[in-house]
């Protein structure tokens, strides 16, 4: 598993030309927002989830891992130059846990259909188009930008309860550039444990926010 694959015999596909349901083919792209490994339990069963996001030349979707045991999947994540993954469910995005732009998510389970490997394929890593955080207001509500800044303040992971009455985590930093302003940025869900690995002064990128 932690080796380099190539799977014979199927098409690559561009993250920008997925459709809804399961994904026929393979996408190949380079890690980022990498969550830790959360244990859940629900009507459905037990097991483990974390996520990330995929990005190739041109677009990036957010990946949720599902499984019994996913330590040798997040480490791959975690050290491959860039991944494979094929098998997944496409859906869409819930736009309060989804940071990239793309309208659709990714739902992979390793332990039936989904398949995620490391890849010697190359990938060029998309080219973020940073704005400074003092023109923020000049942007119209759920546009996406990419931001980068200094992390000045940070509020630790915590659970709250949303309006449907379930339970979810919530973390948030504070970003400050040389524009001289400030924007508070929310992590949700499995992302909100981003922020326990990160501390005042650390350079944060944000894309697709």
């Amino acid at each position: 598993m932690e080796g380099s694959c190539t799977v014979p015999n199927q098409q690559r596909l561009n993250i920008a030309a997925l459709v809804s349901g399961m994904m026929k083919g393979a996408i190949i792209g380079l890690v980022s927002m990498l969550t830790d490994i959360r244990n859940y339990s629900n009507a459905k069963g037990t097991g483990q989830v974390f996520s990330f996001n995929l990005a190739d030349e041109d677009s990036e979707i957010r990946v949720s891992v599902f499984g019994t045991n996913l330590r040798t999947h997040h480490y791959l994540c975690k050290n491959a130059t860039a991944v494979r993954v094929s098998g997944g469910w496409l859906k869409a995005s819930n736009s309060m846990y989804n940071s990239t732009d793309n309208e659709l998510e990714m739902t992979l389970s390793v332990d039936k259909d989904g398949v995620l490997v490391a890849s010697n394929e190359i990938v060029q890593q998309r080219k973020a188009q940073y704005i400074k955080i003092g023109v923020l207001s000049t942007f119209t509500l759920r546009k996406k930008v990419d931001i980068r800044g200094v992390i000045s303040s940070t509020m630790a992971q915590r659970e709250i309860q949303t309006k449907r009455g379930t339970t979810t985590n919530l973390a948030k930093v504070t970003l400050v550039d040389d524009s001289a302003s400030s924007v508070s940025c929310t992590f949700w869900a499995d992302s909100a444990s981003l922020v326990n690995h990160w501390t005042v002064g650390d350079t944060l990128e944000v894309q697709g926010a």
